[in-house]
This record gives C-alpha cells, sequence and structure tokens, in this order.
C-alpha cells in the first residue's frame, strides 16, 4: 500500500501553528503572532471532514491556540462560530453526545474554557442565545460519573457565570437553581 501524500497547503499550516505555539504566552511577540488564512481552513476542514472521534488533537491544537489574542480575536471575528460547532458535535445531547469519546469531550470542554481568555472570545461565546446549547450540555454533564468531565463542566459554567450579571442571554429557559448555580461564582476565569 501507498502512503497517501499530505497537501503541501496542510503541511504548510501545521508548521504555521507549530511555530505559533512555540512562542511564549508572555513574550511581547505572541501578543500580536498571527497565522496564515490557510492554518484557520485546515482546521475548518479537520471539523468538516475528518470523523468526530478524530477530533481530539484538533481541538487541542483549537484550546492552545485560544490562549494566544490574534487567534482569539480572529475565531471571535469569523461569522460562523467554530464553538458552536464544538458545542452541538461534542457536548449537546440531542447531537448524540454520549456517543463522543471521552476524550474528544473533555478536548472540546477544555477548548471552550479557553475561549475566556480574551475579551473578545467572551463577546462572541456570550452573545444573546450563544450560550443555551452549552449551559444546558454543561449541566447535564455535571451528574456524569466522570469527575473528570464534570470538573470541566464545571470550569465552563464558572467562567460563563463571570459574564452573566454584564450580558443578558440567558432568557427565561433555564431553571432558578441553575441560574443561581451560574451567578454564584466571581474571580478570574479558568484556563485549560
Amino acid at each position: 500500500t501507498t502512503t497517501p501524500q499530505v497537501p503541501a497547503q496542510e503541511i504548510e499550516a501545521l508548521a504555521a501553528i507549530e511555530a505559533l505555539l512555540q512562542l511564549p504566552l508572555d513574550a511581547p511577540e505572541a501578543q500580536t503572532a498571527s497565522l496564515p488564512k490557510d492554518a484557520y481552513r485546515f482546521l475548518a476542514r479537520v471539523l468538516a471532514q475528518w470523523p468526530l472521534p478524530s477530533w481530539g488533537p484538533a481541538l487541542d491544537l483549537m484550546r492552545l491556540m485560544l490562549l494566544y489574542p490574534a487567534v482569539a480575536r480572529h475565531y471571535a471575528g469569523t461569522k460562523s462560530s467554530h464553538c458552536n460547532i464544538v458545542v452541538k458535535r461534542c457536548l449537546c445531547k440531542a447531537a448524540g453526545s454520549a456517543d463522543v469519546p471521552k476524550g474528544v469531550r473533555l478536548r472540546a470542554l477544555f477548548m471552550i474554557i479557553n475561549v475566556f481568555a480574551h475579551a473578545c472570545g467572551v463577546h462572541k461565546m456570550m452573545r444573546p442565545g450563544g450560550t443555551a446549547d452549552l449551559i444546558d450540555a454543561c449541566l447535564d454533564m455535571l451528574s456524569v460519573a466522570d469527575a473528570t468531565i464534570r470538573m470541566s463542566a464545571a470550569a465552563v459554567l464558572f467562567n460563563i457565570s463571570l459574564y452573566l450579571p454584564k450580558v443578558a442571554c440567558l432568557g427565561t429557559r433555564h431553571s432558578a437553581p441553575a441560574q443561581a448555580l451560574l451567578l454564584m461564582a466571581r474571580g478570574p476565569a479558568v484556563c485549560m
């Protein structure tokens, strides 16, 4: 059998992502470092074409990339949200999240947690109507047997709760106990 050729464009996209991730987050150049559009297109293709159980590495890359301000600004400025795709495919019960491998679900939660690392990500995530599915999914995960899933879902809810007083996105969809849970926390956002 022959090994399929990896397109040069994908190799270049991965090299650009690797170069970005080698920059220490506290380095001045990390504040302005950006990626070529092909790097973002590559990750979008992965989410569109790869089977869901294989998403783990791409979600890990996105989780780390979201800690860089330019990447967070890029994703915050896009019309369609990669976060919504990940939430719907990996976390929501309606999409069959029970069949999502634990590693992929955890990486999805870690990625969502890191969206809150920068104000632009918070703004994108907390737009009106943008958090209802995520809140429901995370509240459901608080009752699963796996402690790592529960703690990660709680971290997402904690990050959301930090911004709820500033954003009216809950409406009446959630029960009073759920709203109270989400409003309890105060402090810096959690990152993974």
